[in-house]
């Protein structure tokens, strides 16, 4: 692989892990949208509950009781619903972060390919400059005692 062609892959993979950072970004804030909903019910339900403590030595009648009731059930499965959404926001987060671990190690080791080539590349123009330099001299030197 030559170092254009590195180059190209670093920047792909860049932009992968720039687009993972920004899907674990999108995640965390519909994780702590739903953490905040899920808050919102069980503050209702407290007060609903609180509210129903406060009338309990009220009669009520049996449609009225009927209707708390079902209300309570719907509250209750709201709240089962949320938990399970809380859940799976969660879930979907850490596996977007896991895969912006791997997107990280491939820049991270793509990045170390591209130095290490670069230091190999500096190397071997050092050398070539070297012999270059080396053989100036020589042809120097030959000609200086030639000429003696």
């Amino acid at each position: 692989m030559d170092s254009t062609q590195l180059a190209t892959l670093l920047e792909v993979t860049r932009t992968a892990r720039d687009a993972a950072a920004k899907r674990v970004a999108h995640l965390e804030h519909q994780v702590q949208q739903a953490r905040d909903h899920l808050q919102t019910l069980l503050g209702y339900s407290s007060d609903y509950a609180a509210r129903l403590q406060a009338r309990a030595g009220d009669e009520l009648d049996p449609a009225a009781q009927a209707n708390q009731r079902a209300f309570l059930g719907k509250l209750r499965i709201a709240l089962e619903a949320q938990q399970r959404e809380v859940g799976a926001r969660e879930q979907a987060s850490v596996a977007a972060r896991a895969d912006l671990a791997v997107c990280q190690r491939k820049v991270k080791s793509l990045e170390t390919l591209a130095q290490r080539r670069a230091q190999e590349q500096a190397q071997h123009e050092a050398r070539r400059e070297q012999r270059h330099t080396d053989e100036v001299a020589q042809r120097s030197v030959l000609q200086f005692g030639s000429r003696s």
